[in-house]
């Protein structure tokens, strides 16, 4: 997941833009560019949400717009006349720059419905002509085409220009929108930049307890992707600002997933903060458990110091997923000495499901005692 376009750019963003083509034509091209194509790039498509084929618009008719070329793109919205369109605009990827953006710019310029899946089109092929004035181009699209589908194409292929016009362009889309899911995207875009003004904007706004927590907790997200050391302590120092349970268990996955020296002490520390809310403090141990490479016996200490019964029974089971034999004899210990019947049931519970000879042993001299 980490900077997947990164991985695919500028190699294979012909290939991909391509695949999005076809994958929303139903067709396959007559030109020789085509010969290049292979479907399996597609994958683009789909973790960028561009996967969900749009559906065909009908109408009984659409307005006709003279212009002072002979440029039909705004005629007829039948399969077979869509796809004679979608073709020709296809044929522009190939074409000298100078030659094909008045084209572009010309089908960016519709407003009819059925103009919206060349309008997409054209948005990805504005970025692959890029020019001077290709952030400006996208800009005005996400801003002003009337199409919630081609608003967000805009964001995506804006994040995919590696100038720093685009990140300061994306950055004002970021604080000109309350749209969460325009948010999200925009921050998607962010993510795939590798330049620091990018990281600091993301830093920015995941730390901003303004903006609403869906946003915040992609941020987070994306921020935790990159994983370098020093976004990874961004996000514990952030930890005790955050202002709801959701977004510090964001942070808590996000540094469980990093290769961070300090995660799993830090995981732990939380997890034993009794200041810190039981949701916050079991999720702590959750992802710390699921790190892996913890001290069964200082989850067993966090159990026997722990004032809340709901994170003691979170405790017995995060003992249950650790793959080291000290967890099934803190397991054991809990099952002897636990004088709450019903903790001690869930330790017993567990054990019965552990594959350790020494959890049967005990069960059995139970049973047989």
């Amino acid at each position: 997941m980490k900077r997947f376009m990164a991985k695919v750019f500028p190699t294979l963003a012909v290939v991909a833009g391509v695949a999005l083509v076809l994958a929303l034509s139903h067709e396959s091209w007559g030109s020789s560019a085509v010969d290049h194509v292979h479907q399996d790039h597609a994958e683009h498509a789909d973790h960028a949400e561009h996967a969900d084929h749009a559906e065909h618009g009908e109408c009984d008719e659409c307005a006709e717009h003279s212009h002072d070329h002979d440029y039909d793109f705004g005629a007829g919205c039948g399969d077979d006349n869509m796809d004679m369109r979608v073709a020709a605009l296809n044929s522009l990827i190939t074409m000298d720059t100078d030659q094909a953006m008045p084209i572009l710019l010309q089908v960016l310029e519709q407003r009819n419905d059925c103009s919206v899946e060349l309008r997409r089109k054209a948005v990805f092929l504005v970025s692959q002509h890029e020019t001077e004035n290709t952030v400006d181009i996208l800009l005005d699209v996400v801003n002003n085409d009337p199409n919630v589908e081609v608003k967000h194409e805009g964001v995506f292929w804006m994040g995919q220009v590696s100038s720093s016009e685009a990140v300061f362009a994306l950055e004002s889309i970021l604080r000109g929108t309350n749209d969460t899911e325009l948010q999200e995207k925009v921050i998607f875009s962010l993510s795939q930049h590798s330049s620091s003004r990018a990281t600091e904007i993301l830093r920015e706004f995941a730390g901003n307890n303004n903006q609403n927590t869906e946003s915040r907790e992609e941020a987070i997200f994306w921020l935790g992707q990159e994983g370098s050391t020093a976004d990874v302590e961004f996000l514990m120092d952030l930890f005790p600002e955050l202002n709801s349970d959701e977004l510090r268990e964001k942070v808590a996955f996000s540094v469980s997933q990093s290769s961070h020296s300090r995660s799993g002490e830090w995981l732990l520390g939380i997890a034993g903060d009794e200041g810190q809310s039981a949701e916050s403090r079991k999720d702590a141990l959750f992802w710390a458990g699921q790190a892996g490479d913890i001290d069964a016996a200082v989850v067993r200490d966090l159990y026997e110091s722990a004032s809340n019964r709901e994170f003691q029974e979170h405790a017995i089971f995060v003992l249950s997923q650790l793959d080291n034999g000290d967890a099934t004899e803190q397991l054991i210990e809990i099952a002897k000495s636990e004088a709450d019947t019903e903790l001690r049931d869930k330790a017993l519970f567990w054990l019965g499901e552990s594959r350790d000879p020494r959890a049967a042993q005990f069960i059995r001299d139970l049973i047989n005692r």
